[in-house]
């Protein structure tokens, strides 16, 4: 029953933002690419056989998500993987792992002071809109290729309205909302822009 329920609200989901598929309207060819190349890509990556093997997961959305973090990871090749998100799983480290294999993963727990080694390098971020307050204070510390994921997004108005906060800040750039996560990249010489998109 549980797996109708997710199902459904997918298929809701993806309805309402029909409009928004595969990086149609996109004027910018950048996050086009980015849409189209990494968000939404449906072309099995190397690693994803493997890892479904090791780490199985039960929920579609669930994997759609770990596999995003793997693209989004391979994307970027950064220095730091900080997964702000209470308790790092097992799956995220693997997936993350498998799309940037020399980057150093660093489980945050809320209340942790964020190691120094970050600062002006190539980081992605994982986080949750509970977190603002740590992510908005680490934005300036970073090199401007990195890259924060925000899950929780549309949880509810507060969330939304966190989200809001995100995207308004000064070091984001380029946005993607994605509705089970956000996007942001942080490469000012990009016009500021947010971005639907139907994941």
């Amino acid at each position: 029953m549980n797996n109708v329920t997710e199902w459904l609200q997918t298929v809701g989901v993806w309805l309402s933002r029909i409009a928004y598929c595969r990086g149609f309207g996109i004027q910018s060819p950048s996050a086009y690419r980015f849409v189209r190349y990494v968000i939404n890509e449906h072309y099995p990556y190397y690693a994803y056989a493997d890892l479904q093997k090791r780490e199985p997961v039960e929920s579609r959305v669930a994997l759609r998500l770990l596999r995003l973090c793997l693209r989004v990871a391979n994307e970027v090749q950064p220095r730091y993987i900080l997964d702000f998100i209470d308790g790092l799983s097992a799956e995220r480290q693997e997936y993350f792992s498998a799309g940037a294999r020399r980057a150093c993963i660093l489980p945050v727990a809320e209340g942790d002071e964020v190691p120094a080694v970050i600062d002006g390098e190539r980081v992605v971020i994982r986080t949750d809109v509970q977190h603002v307050d740590a992510l908005l204070s680490l934005l300036p510390r970073i090199d401007s290729a990195s890259v924060v994921m925000v899950d929780g997004i549309h949880r509810d108005a507060r969330s939304r309205e966190t989200w809001q906060r995100i995207v308004g800040n000064n070091h984001a750039a380029v946005c993607y909302d994605l509705y089970y996560t956000g996007i942001v990249m942080l490469d000012q010489s990009k016009h500021k822009r947010c971005y639907t998109i139907n994941f």
